[in-house]
């Protein structure tokens, strides 16, 4: 998208009808296709030759009836013996599938399930609604304990009995599970085309268009208001005054104790919660022309626009300074009350038109535009072998231009628990040189040279080579290796964006604190603020690619239709850009990047450090990652006379090495096998086609992977635990016929995950499922009719 951190053309302004197929390059390309192309390329390519009117309309839906997806497809063509044009328009439209609509993800307390209690994971206090409070002293600092106000009438010597452990404590913890999307609302509108033209009988014309809107809707819990590492009330935070009518350890407090101010764990529910609505416009213009010269040579030129543009409007949140100015009302009417129902003040009232004074929205326009020049010849000269020397070369200019514009309150830093920034514009020029020689070494072996030279404005110049060799031993079989270079310049976000103010959704856990009021704990945070932003001073990332493959295809006997492949690669990337894991930040407590409050007397007789208020995480040239696998493939088809034709394949993949260092400060860490990167994957069914019926069964496999915890621990050892996620094992089943009483009609009528698999539990993240293996779907059924005309 627009606010991504790596160049990308968006696939959804393409719909599926206009694919006529993928292509796969498994080993490096980064000498032909750009620099960056490190580990292969994926190219779409679309359909061109079809004559005709075609209309689909389907609908999906999961077995919980939670996923509602209509989908229209409508397809028009023209083919003549000078050209074509082909257009294809695409709608669907999906409902929103929310973290309550799942058993396993419905709360944030996985103990049920045996997991873990997220809310209070470390000795946390949780966001409450009414509010958590605490006492702050003449000098500023927090002192005593943290208390929980309550819905229900209390007093001042209620409250100051409420501590940790208690059932009153405990009423007043908001789960964040109870609001938030597991899947956002989606409606999408596509179109797409192609138009070629024959201007002689060696000249032609081409021209590519593609445009998409993509609007989703995507909501979370309401805001956190935090005000436990601020300052003594002052006029930028949100501390509490005694003067608040409301505040139960303030003016009207009931037990006769001297007013002071208050710091709050506010979970701002009555403002509501915040909903994020993106439109995503993606458009895509390609015209050229391409041709024919001397004996056994084509040419091409073409120009490209590409533009990616995403607008956000993010409702839910208050504007700091006006919350401000109502937490410090003084009277009923001018007071925020977060307390809940605090006998000693007030009947509460105005609340509502003080909260509208203080609710506002969040605004983001990013864009990212990318215009592209090339220009390429192909052909053969000389001959060895009875083959001819190949050659391809080719040049490239272009222009990235990427820009973020943000709404005044958002840019200054006045939305409450969200950051400010900058606005972002940032643009780079581009220019390559590429070329690729195939020669025939001897009768069965063929050598492939190719290089690319890339000039960009901001980074100087990079030359990466590709060498690569394909022995054909026997008809039947072909053995291929190659080696590459790569090469990755920042992308410009990467470099110019602001810093920008948020907060950590999950649960942080502090290796170097236990929890003052349990010792027995380490010390854990919920939404810690993070200062992140773009690094100018970035450097590109570099790698090297081994790749080696063996094809076997029998032309005779039992196993003609057979095709069997192995793939084995091994990648190594370094200067790799990121941003520093908050857990390795954590571990690492660098002072410049984990920002601390002084150590308060609990602290000090602890011997430990103060409370984390904020982390300063910012892209850095910090890692590298050595990855190494298998590739397997096996097909086979089966004709038969009286049962039709049977079509079975079987993919797979051997994950044995994926080594990253964070860092020159850390040791390298074999990573394969744990989240996210299973050891083994695999997908393998069987097509039946007979006449106007076809079928397919699929089976997907995701081994077992093993999950790092952050846990509850003893005083002063590191809390880790390891966990085996299970494997994900489903099934899929469809089944067509072309209709013989509607000429020219197809029915699709199929079901994904027929046996409703819950995706492994994952106790990692609140949402209690991996997205990198899993999804949380469970059973999906559609289906689909198609008219041709």
């Amino acid at each position: 998208g627009a606010g991504a951190t790596a160049s990308f053309h968006n696939t959804q302004s393409v719909p599926l009808a206009a694919v006529e197929r993928i292509e796969i390059l498994t080993d490096g390309a980064s000498a032909i296709y750009g620099t960056d192309a490190v580990a292969g390329v994926i190219n779409y390519v679309l359909r061109k030759d079809f004559s005709g009117f075609e209309v689909s309309t389907g609908y999906l839906n999961t077995v919980d009836k939670d996923l509602s997806t209509p989908t229209v497809t409508v397809t028009g063509g023209l083919a003549t013996s000078r050209g074509s044009a082909l257009l294809f328009a695409d709608f669907q439209k999906r409902n929103a599938l929310y973290r309550r609509d799942r058993d396993w993800s419905r709360s944030s307390n996985h103990t049920d399930v045996g997991g873990l209690d997220l809310l209070t994971l470390g000795g946390q206090q949780p966001y409450g609604y009414p509010t958590y409070l605490r006492a702050v002293s003449a000098t500023g600092a927090a002192f005593g304990p943290t208390y929980a106000t309550q819905a229900t009438s209390y007093n001042t010597q209620q409250l100051l009995q409420n501590l940790p452990g208690t059932p009153a404590w405990n009423a007043a913890i908001t789960d964040p599970n109870t609001e938030a999307s597991l899947s956002p609302a989606t409606e999408r509108y596509s179109l797409a085309g192609t138009f070629t033209y024959k201007l002689t009988d060696r000249i032609s014309s081409f021209t590519e268009l593609g445009y998409s809107r993509v609007k989703t809707r995507n909501s979370v819990h309401p805001v956190a208001l935090d005000s436990f590492g601020e300052t003594v009330a002052g006029a930028g935070n949100l501390i509490v005054p005694a003067a608040n009518p409301y505040n139960p350890l303030g003016v009207n407090r009931t037990d006769g104790g001297a007013p002071t101010d208050v710091r709050i764990w506010y979970r701002l529910r009555d403002f509501g919660q915040r909903v994020s609505n993106v439109t995503n416009n993606s458009l895509r213009l390609l015209t050229g022309l391409k041709g024919a010269f001397l004996e056994g040579w084509e040419w091409q030129g073409a120009a490209a626009y590409m533009s990616e543009e995403a607008v956000s409007y993010d409702s839910g949140h208050t504007y700091r300074p006006q919350l401000r100015n109502i937490l410090r009302g003084t009277t009923a009417a001018t007071a925020l009350n977060p307390f809940g129902s605090f006998a000693g003040g007030p009947t509460p009232t105005n609340q509502a038109a003080l909260r509208q004074q203080a609710s506002a929205a969040r605004m983001l326009d990013a864009k990212y535009q990318t215009w592209l020049y090339d220009a390429s010849a192909t052909g053969h000269f000389a001959e060895i072998w009875g083959r001819r020397i190949g050659l391809a070369a080719g040049t490239e200019f272009r222009r990235e231009k990427i820009q973020q514009v943000r709404d005044s309150a958002t840019a200054n830093g006045d939305i409450t628990a969200s950051g400010g920034g900058s606005n972002l514009f940032g643009q780079r020029d581009a220019t390559s040189v590429f070329a690729e020689l195939r020669v025939p070494v001897i009768k069965h072996v063929e050598l492939q040279l190719a290089g690319r030279h890339e000039d960009y404005s901001d980074f100087g110049t990079a030359f990466k080579p590709k060498y690569a060799v394909a022995v054909r031993p026997v008809s039947w079989a072909l053995i291929r290796g190659s080696y590459a270079e790569g090469f990755r310049a920042p992308a410009l976000i990467q470099l110019f964006s602001a810093q920008n103010v948020s907060f950590q959704g999950g649960t942080v856990v502090d290796p170097h604190r236990r929890n003052p009021t349990n010792p027995a704990q380490v010390a854990a945070y919920s939404s810690l603020r993070t200062v992140s932003g773009g690094n100018p001073n970035l450097q590109p990332e570099e790698s090297r690619s081994y790749y080696g493959g063996i094809v076997l295809e029998p032309t005779g006997g039992p196993l003609k239709h057979l095709s069997f492949s192995i793939d084995w690669s091994n990648t190594y990337v370094y200067d790799r850009i990121q941003v520093p894991s908050v857990a390795v930040s954590m571990n690492q407590n660098d002072p410049a990047v984990v920002i601390r409050s002084p150590a308060s007397p609990e602290d000090r007789a602890l011997n430990q450090p103060g409370e984390v208020n904020e982390l300063r995480l910012t892209f850095q040239n910090l890692a590298k990652r050595i990855t190494e696998g298998l590739d397997f493939g096996l097909n086979y088809r089966l004709h038969t006379q009286s049962l039709g034709r049977f079509d079975f394949e079987w993919r797979g993949s051997w994950l044995y090495k994926f080594v990253t260092q964070s860092s020159s400060l850390n040791t390298p860490v074999e990573n394969r096998g744990t989240s996210g990167l299973p050891e083994f994957r695999w997908t393998g069914g069987t097509t039946w086609r007979f006449g106007d019926w076809k079928s397919a069964l699929t089976v997907n496999y995701v081994g077992r992977t093993d999950a790092y915890y952050q846990v509850q621990a003893l005083a002063g050892t590191l809390p880790t635990r390891w966990v085996d996620l299970d494997r994900w094992l489903t099934w899929d089943v469809q089944v067509s016929r072309k209709l013989p009483w509607v000429r020219n009609t197809e029915l699709v009528v199929g079901v994904d995950n027929v046996t409703n698999e819950d995706p492994p539990f994952y106790d990692q993240n609140a949402e209690a499922y991996d997205y990198r293996i899993a999804n949380p779907f469970g059973a999906m059924y559609y289906l689909k009719l198609t008219k041709r005309f």
